[in-house]
């Protein structure tokens, strides 16, 4: 394993360009409006409105179903 140096570090830090398929965005895009409604509907959805430190916002990740 390459040692970890401030260079590296620095390389992380930077935006990094992907594509992402068609596909792939569709299920961004149906897990995003789950997660919304289920919120709106005042459900629990972890990460987003439970599973986390307070005051980190309320934008939430994927993750509300499988």
């Amino acid at each position: 394993m390459d040692e970890l140096t401030p260079a590296i570090l620095e390389r992380a830090a930077l935006p990094v360009d992907f594509t992402v398929d068609d596909k792939v965005r569709r299920r961004v895009a149906e897990c995003r409006e789950y997660t919304a409604t289920a919120m709106s509907d005042g459900r629990a959805v972890y990460g987003a409105t439970h599973g986390r430190a307070e005051g980190l916002g309320s934008n939430s990740s994927c993750g509300a179903h499988a």
